[in-house]
This record gives C-alpha cells, structure tokens and sequence, in this order.
C-alpha cells in the first residue's frame, strides 16, 4: 500500500465525519427553520464517501498506517489544517474590513448629499431680485433644456457661496464683465437697444425656485464658470452647449 493511498483514506475518513456531523447538525435546524436542498444532500455525500472509504481500508492493515504515516506527516498535516485557518480568518477580516471601507464612503457620499441639498438655503431674494435672476436665466440659457437651466442657476449660487464676485445674488449678477446677459437687459430696458433674443417664462422662475430649495443637483461644489467653449477653469462639464467648469489650482 503507498504513501498516497493512505491519505487519501485518512482525507476521505475524516471528510465523512465532518459531512455526517453537518448533515445531522443541519437536519436538526431544518426543524426550526426548514430550508430548501438540493438533491445530493450531506448525509448522502457521506454515505457515498463511506462507502468508499469502507473499500479502500480493506486493503490497509494496521502496519501500513505505523510504517507510512509518520509523525512528520502528521506535523505536515496540522501545519496545512492551521494554515487553512488562518487564511479563513484573514479572508474574514479583510472581508470586514472592506464592509467598514464602503460603509464609511457610503456615510461621507450621504453627508455630501446633505450638504448639497442645504448649500443655497442662506440664499435670500426680494421679487426685483427674483425677476432679474429670471431674465438671466432665460437669456444665458436660451434653448438650453430645464438641466441646462438649472447648471447656470447653480453657478450663479456656487459664485455667492464663495464671495469673490459678491455676496448676494444681485452682487454677482451685476458685477462687471460677467454675465452678458444682464448687460444686453440693462442697455434694453435704457432703450439701447430693440429687442432680446429671448424672455423668461414661468419655467425660469421655477427653476430659482428649485434649485434654492433643492440645492445642488446639478454641478458639484466649487463650480462658478460657464461658456459655449471650454474656457475659464478646469475639469469641464457639457451639457448641450454650455462647458461649466470650476477654477484651476493655483
């Protein structure tokens, strides 16, 4: 009888002892919480492997074993079985670890969430103000669909949020070279000039009202230029024909 007859007559006893204590172990959880299997069941699996060990150990005497399963063998044998175990146990803890890893993303992706969705609440309008954002809208945003219209809302925001071009929604609309829309309404409404391309609508004005209660939805936090080129900034976002783009690093 060789060496590897014998594992495998060891592997297979103990492989049936293991398999009939989960069958019988199992079978007694089925009862309180019964459960589908599958048509080769455990105890089946053991009957089969019995069964063959019963086959094999005829033909093995109890020399065999004293002679060819030494104690080295079995230091191997425990060694590999700790092995094992410690890849069980690592594989657990690096499994948790990850579980930790997505949670905690999945808890900052909510807190920005939040943040975004309370980031213009500070935002105040009187109605003079209200009106002219609306025209700025419709005339920044013509044939832009509602998205579009939305994104230049939200740069106009992003601009309060960061007070380089003024503190209030008026501050940032009428400050100097920056919105040509409200330089074609003021040289309109002066009789500058005949008409405008474009007026707001109710649409315009829901969309102040949208993005003041919603927040940000559109662009992230940071994002304060657009254009119908890839102008000003950094790390570009088209929607239609606008680029909208937050500033570059210094």
């Amino acid at each position: 009888m060789d060496k590897k007859t014998v594992f495998k007559v060891i592997c297979l006893t103990v492989a049936s002892i293991i398999l009939i204590f989960i069958s019988i172990h199992g079978s007694t959880k089925a009862e309180a919480n019964p459960v589908s299997t599958d048509p080769i069941t455990t105890g089946r699996v053991a009957e089969l492997i019995t069964s063959e060990v019963t086959e094999v150990k005829e033909a093995v005497t109890k020399d065999d074993l004293e002679n060819l399963v030494t104690k080295e063998d079995m230091q191997v044998l425990r060694k590999e079985v700790q092995s094992l175990n410690m890849s069980a146990d690592q594989a657990i803890k690096e499994l948790n670890e990850k579980i930790q890893e997505l949670m905690d993303i999945q808890a900052e992706q909510q807190q920005k969430v939040d943040a975004d969705s309370e980031a213009y609440k500070f935002i105040k309008l009187d109605n003079d103000t209200r009106d002219l954002t609306a025209w700025v809208i419709a005339l920044e945003a013509t044939d832009q669909p509602l998205v579009g219209k939305r994104a230049v809302f939200e740069i106009i925001c992003n601009r309060v949020e960061e007070e380089e071009w003024g503190k209030d929604i008026k501050a940032v609309l009428t400050s100097q070279g920056q919105f040509k829309a409200y330089e074609e309404l003021m040289k309109y409404r002066r009789g500058e000039r005949g008409s405008l391309w474009s007026k707001p609508t109710q649409e315009d004005y829901d969309v102040i009202d949208y993005v003041l209660e919603h927040g940000r939805t559109i662009l992230p936090k940071g994002y304060v230029f657009f254009a119908t080129y890839k102008a000003n900034g950094t790390d570009f976002i088209q929607i239609q024909k606008h680029y909208f783009s937050r500033k570059a690093k210094d």
